[in-house]
């Protein structure tokens, strides 16, 4: 049985211009560094204390925020499309990613800062560091994910349970 949820693959970004059409171009990403890709689930909420001293709780719905950790090391050419990214928010087009390549996510970046150290290697430079990309999703939603499968991973359908589901 797969042990993962929510995608294998890669960081994907695709942009919607601010008159809602898509601009067709996909910006993919490395596999995320050592600090991994995390997703942090965020519950937005309303708790109130009764009279009885009981809680209760109004949930509105769930944020995702995407933690893509590059610290160790990003090459120029996706630090580029980062920039291109950003500079794309900033003059009002839509973002979305599929952090790991599948379920795409409407996004904004949430970091307040970037930082560009260069990554030296031998008497030269090979790359930049200190890149940790923070994504927030725009909309509340419920919860909804899927297991990943892999190349190779099988799967059993029980066909009692699939037809009553019907």
């Amino acid at each position: 049985m797969p042990n993962t949820i929510n995608g294998l693959g890669k960081p994907k970004f695709y942009v919607i211009n601010p008159g809602g059409e898509d601009r067709g171009e996909i910006y993919e990403f490395p596999f995320c560094n050592v600090g991994g890709l995390n997703n942090e689930v965020i519950k937005d909420s309303q708790v109130i204390e009764l009279e009885s001293g009981r809680l209760e709780q109004d949930v509105f719905g769930y944020r995702n925020k995407f933690i893509l950790d590059y610290s160790l090391k990003l090459d120029g050419e996706y630090c580029l499309k980062l920039q291109t990214l950003l500079n794309l928010e900033m003059t009002g087009h839509r973002i979305f990613c599929a952090p790991r390549g599948t379920v795409k996510y409407e996004v904004i970046f949430s970091n307040a800062s970037f930082l560009l150290k260069l990554l030296p290697s031998g008497g030269k430079f090979v790359g930049m560091q200190g890149i940790v990309i923070e994504l927030m999703t725009v909309e509340l939603d419920s919860l909804n994910w899927y297991i990943s499968f892999e190349p190779g991973d099988s799967i059993s359908i029980i066909f009692e349970d699939f037809v009553s589901a019907i």
